[in-house]
């Protein structure tokens, strides 16, 4: 069984979804119920644990230079690395003779 349906779109779109139906051989009614149809069929995304949703977001409150700077308190606490006290200069890229030819 079907039923109607009264669509109010814009005349270019429409121009352009009958073209596109004519091209896969489809009428645009079954183009629009396909389309709909795989929107029902699409699985609801996962509810995220708690905590996880508690952290979501968080970051992007933070910069660019605050994250580096936590980065760089994390993982390079060796004296070896003095730049990262202040992050405001990096040692360059390793160079490698072989990678210019």
């Amino acid at each position: 069984m079907t039923a109607k349906l009264t669509l109010s779109i814009n005349p270019t779109v429409v121009s352009h979804a009958k073209r596109y139906a004519k091209q896969q051989g489809v009428s645009l009614s079954r183009l629009v119920e396909v389309y709909l149809a795989s929107l029902l069929e699409q699985p609801a995304a996962a509810a995220l644990p708690p905590l996880t949703a508690s952290l979501r977001g968080l970051l992007n409150k933070a910069g660019t230079g605050t994250y580096r700077k936590h980065l760089a308190r994390k993982y390079l606490r060796d004296p070896r690395f003095p730049f990262c006290a202040d992050l405001t200069s990096l040692p360059p890229a390793p160079y490698h003779e072989s990678s210019m030819k």
